[in-house]
């Protein structure tokens, strides 16, 4: 960490981050965002990767609080690498569902349609907050370069549970419904799914490294 303050400020973040994410959680899960594309009401919300990264981020949020209040108040109290890299993991997977949707869906679907309900605070405004203090506040300092790849379980796991149903829904050419793709990935044929799923998780190693590195990781 860059100096003290910086434990107060990242405290600060991290709570209203839990109050964003926490708003809107509810407004998809109460189905106030029905109608609004990547969106579904109660439990089913879940499906969704974004709102996964953002509910692992809140987790992080809530228990990374508590501790920076703490390091802020006692001068040679050092946050702990493990709830440090709880926190990395959950800006690992925000930045990821970041660029997927500037990259990805946006030229799909269109700004309108990835901005409308809750999805601009999911897609914008909480993975954009989130990078910005982490890395301004070099708490990627304390993350081991040993560690980074840890960041890539959720992805790897959620990326399982993705592909499993699809996959096992028929022969390779034919095309999934759209209860088993819920993304739609896979209209263009099954057989793409495994290598644009390992390209994911090369694209997010690259994404964890680069997080790492801006946020004052060293060798």
């Amino acid at each position: 960490m860059k100096s003290r303050k910086w434990y107060l400020i990242t405290a600060i973040s991290d709570i209203a981050v839990v109050f964003m994410i926490l708003f809107a959680l509810v407004v998809m899960y109460c189905g106030l965002d029905i109608g609004v594309l990547f969106s579904e009401k109660g439990i089913s919300m879940f499906r969704y990767y974004t709102v996964d990264a953002n509910f692992f981020t809140a987790a992080a949020c809530i228990v990374c609080a508590p501790l920076e209040i703490k390091a802020y108040k006692k001068e040679h109290y050092e946050l702990p690498a493990w709830a440090v890299m709880f926190k990395f993991t959950g800006i690992v997977c925000l930045t990821l569902t970041f660029l997927v949707v500037v990259f990805f869906l946006m030229p799909m679907f269109g700004v309108k349609k990835m901005t409308e309900g809750s999805n601009v605070f999911m897609h914008f405004v909480i993975p954009v907050w989130c990078i910005l203090t982490f890395c301004l506040s070099g708490q990627g300092k304390l993350v081991k370069k040993a560690f980074i790849p840890l960041s890539l379980i959720p992805t790897f796991l959620y990326g399982i549970a993705y592909l499993v149903p699809i996959l096992g829904s028929g022969p390779d050419n034919v095309v999934p419904s759209k209860h088993a793709d819920w993304y739609g990935f896979a209209q263009v044929g099954p057989v793409l799914l495994a290598p644009v799923f390992l390209l994911l998780i090369a694209i997010t190693y690259g994404i964890a490294r680069g997080v790492w590195k801006m946020s004052g990781g060293r060798r």
